[in-house]
């Protein structure tokens, strides 16, 4: 089980989309800068005061394509931000970041499953910000910058 360190609920004067809980699967965001142990999150960042949960052991599910909330990491293992994913016939695959930092996650729009890796694209369509790999039905793994990027969907009970 992830332990979760609650640093505040709220995400407001930025002009971001507030956050709530159905988007972070109940986990709290911080309020403010440095609100965090050692002040790594942002504000509207999700706090993980353990890191993202580890990868499922092998279950022999192939990777399948995100929808609703997800959780990222965003420029540490110790904060993320939530990710949004739709499918529709009239809009294509959609996502939309909440309180992201990281350019790469906040210029992501679109996303493809291609085999076992998600790719997440600029608004274009074709241009690559992230591939990451599928690692289970609701984790996939990649790197960018040199630092791990983890994308999963939060169970009830994290």
């Amino acid at each position: 089980m992830v332990a979760w360190l609650v640093a505040g609920c709220t995400l407001t004067g930025t002009g971001e989309p507030a956050i709530d809980s159905l988007t972070t699967g109940g986990l709290p965001t911080a309020a403010a800068e440095g609100e965090t142990a050692g002040g790594a999150c942002a504000p509207g960042q999700i706090v993980l005061a353990d890191g993202p949960p580890a990868p499922p052991q092998s279950t022999g599910t192939a990777a399948e394509a995100p929808d609703g909330s997800w959780l990222v990491t965003d420029n540490s293992a110790e904060c993320a931000c939530a990710l949004k994913f739709s499918a529709t016939i009239v809009g294509g695959n959609r996502v939309v970041p909440v309180g992201c930092r990281h350019p790469g996650l906040t210029m992501a729009a679109r996303f493809a499953l291609a085999g076992d890796e998600l790719l997440l694209l600029a608004a274009n369509g074709e241009t690559v910000m992230f591939r990451l790999r599928g690692l289970g039905p609701a984790h996939f793994e990649g790197r960018m910058n040199g630092r791990a990027v983890v994308l999963w969907q939060p169970r009830s009970g994290d």
